[in-house]
């Protein structure tokens, strides 16, 4: 009988533990391009986010950041996302979704993109989704930004 109850037990205990945040510091600028500094919830993730969990404080309850809140998203010492409004192409580049041709077609979206290197006259960008992760590279004196094509 003691088995079962340890059994039990067992089986119960991980929905009686709460999972854990990551909230890291950092700050986002948003559209009036105000900063606001607080903690920002980093999450392993494969695709770029849409949306940023925030708090100003460790003990509040999170807001969401979305696009039409934030320019900048900063995650101290681990990410740096921007948003633009950008050309996104929709060529796979699995083997199983290729076709017999160049798939040239692209959307336009509004995308948060992740920093990867920054520079004085260029820098940059990476965006990732289910089809494939694609770079931009941003003029910054005249502010052009250009996806570098990658087809199969």
């Amino acid at each position: 009988m003691k088995y079962y109850f340890l059994l039990a037990a067992l089986f119960l205990l991980p929905f009686l533990l709460k999972a854990q945040s990551n909230y890291k510091p950092g700050y986002y600028i948003n559209t009036k391009n105000d900063t606001i500094k607080g903690f920002i919830d980093q999450r392993e993730r494969f695709n770029n986010p849409k949306i940023f969990y925030f708090k100003t404080d460790q003990n509040q309850q999170p807001k969401e950041i979305s696009l039409a809140d934030a320019n900048k998203v900063v995650i101290t010492g681990y990410n740096y996302f921007e948003k633009f409004t950008t050309t996104i192409s929709k060529g796979y580049i699995t083997l199983n979704r290729l076709g017999n041709s160049i798939d040239s077609t692209y959307t336009t979206d509004t995308v948060f993109l992740r920093l990867i290197s920054p520079g004085k006259n260029a820098a940059l960008y990476a965006y990732t989704d289910n089809i494939k992760t694609r770079y931009y590279v941003l003029d910054n004196p005249a502010r052009k930004l250009t996806e570098l094509k990658y087809y199969l």
